[in-house]
């Protein structure tokens, strides 16, 4: 007998979850779905379950379940695994109502990445780094990229929105690998759609990262070698 406090819903594929009313609770298209069910007949099926619209995908589904909400918008990508479909997690996030805040304009992006401010007492301009801010945006700026925030049809956008993807993923001390890893699979799909010339330039920035990482650990491992000698 199902308690009171659980509840039982249907995915697309006929797999059948069963939650309880805290779990429900976090997540607002679930919430959303069992308020209003009784308004709906298409709500439920025949045998009570209620029905989870057919593009939500389980696994996508339980991980979110499992780790959300975020104390910050960072850690969406720092806890998404690197086998994770980027942007099939993030929209899976939008459309579960869990993603709230809104998207930045590119001004914006740019004054947090190289903002600077004026010290009237020393009559010189500094540089504002502050890296929680800085990792926060550059998952805010990857989700606005997913939604189409941005003028999709302007060249000197494209343009913009690279420049901010190559900070990121070369920016290894003020990033967190996962959220670089992530931004790049959002900019990749993002460019394919878009501007399909950036990938080859994309990709090309990413070889050489991916060889200065790998020089580094060669590196590290020699000298980790030498100090047991």
């Amino acid at each position: 007998m199902l308690l009171k406090t659980h509840k039982t819903f249907r995915f697309g594929t006929g797999f059948v979850l069963t939650l309880t009313d805290n779990q429900i609770n976090k997540i607002p298209y679930l919430a959303a779905l069992v308020s209003t069910a009784d308004f709906f007949e298409a709500a439920r099926d025949d045998q009570g379950h209620f029905i989870i619209h057919p593009n939500i995908d389980i696994k996508q589904f339980r991980f979110i379940l499992d780790w959300f909400p975020c104390r910050f918008i960072q850690d969406i990508f720092i806890r998404l695994p690197d086998d994770y479909d980027t942007v099939s997690a993030v929209v899976h996030m939008d459309y579960l109502g869990l993603l709230n805040h809104s998207d930045p304009s590119l001004d914006e992006v740019d004054s947090s990445f190289f903002g600077i401010t004026y010290n009237p007492l020393t009559n010189l301009y500094t540089e504002k780094i502050r890296p929680s801010e800085l990792r926060d945006m550059a998952v805010r700026f990857a989700i606005a990229l997913i939604r189409e925030a941005y003028d999709v049809t302007d060249d000197k956008v494209h343009d913009r929105i690279y420049w901010y993807v190559m900070f990121i993923i070369s920016a290894q001390t003020l990033f967190d690998p996962n959220i670089r890893h992530h931004v790049y699979n959002v900019a990749e799909h993002y460019f394919s759609l878009f501007n399909p010339c950036l990938i080859k330039r994309l990709n090309r920035l990413r070889s050489i990262q991916d060889k200065y990482a790998q020089l580094n650990r060669l590196k590290t491992n020699d000298q980790f070698r030498e100090a047991n000698l």
